[in-house]
């Protein structure tokens, strides 16, 4: 079983059945000789690792030599998230969990004089949240589809300015709904990996894990 940390929206989005995906960095990136196109991880060919290139979702055996993806197929992850400890009657409290908005929920805690934990030093024992893998691919960032960010996690707002489609606005779905996911999901990205030298704009490789929750093992 292996550890796998989500921010507190990406824990809420798996929480209400919304996120069925996460995309991850390559370590190391690939440099140049790649041809573009969606891979899966075919594990390890000859002694190293390999992804293949995919033809409409078919294997076409043109391998590519690659780093080892932290994850692998069929995979049981316990998810890391912001939590905290609390009492012999409550013994964890989870960031994800309340409805509150922000400032209320850390003034509750600041009030029982406890603080938040950060996700990276989340316990196994203080997991409560289980995935499967069932499939892994790469491809580089900018490859996602709209289809792929709701899988991801994301909601757009509606607005004036980007009314919600009816079944009937298949251009303006393709014009102005599908960008926007992609949008929403590329601000997603660069808050977390901008700062990492890794920005939307760098388009670089990315593992795909799809996943499906269970219960605890």
């Amino acid at each position: 079983m292996k550890p796998i940390i989500f921010s507190t929206p990406m824990v809420q989005a798996i929480l209400e059945g919304r996120k069925t995906q996460t995309r991850r960095l390559f370590d190391p990136q690939f440099s140049t000789g790649i041809p573009e196109g969606k891979y899966r991880y075919d594990g390890i060919q000859e002694g190293i690792h390999a992804i293949e290139l995919l033809h409409d979702g078919k294997p076409t055996e043109n391998y590519y030599t690659c780093g080892n993806p932290k994850y692998d197929y069929n995979n049981t992850l316990y998810v890391r998230e912001t939590w905290t400890g609390w009492d012999e009657n409550v013994k964890f409290l989870y960031r994800a969990d309340t409805n509150m908005c922000e400032k209320a929920r850390d003034d509750m805690i600041s009030l029982f004089d406890v603080k938040w934990k950060p996700s990276i030093h989340m316990p196994k024992e203080a997991a409560r949240i289980f995935l499967r893998v069932t499939n892994v691919r790469a491809e580089r960032l900018q490859d996602i589809s709209a289809d792929d960010c709701i899988e991801e996690g994301i909601v757009i707002e509606w607005s004036d300015e980007l009314p919600k489609p009816s079944y009937q606005s298949l251009a303006y779905s393709e014009k102005r709904v599908k960008p926007a996911f992609i949008k929403a999901f590329a601000a997603l990205w660069n808050n977390i990996n901008e700062k990492r030298g890794y920005g939307w704009d760098t388009n670089p490789w990315v593992w795909v894990y799809e996943f499906e929750r269970i219960e605890k093992p």
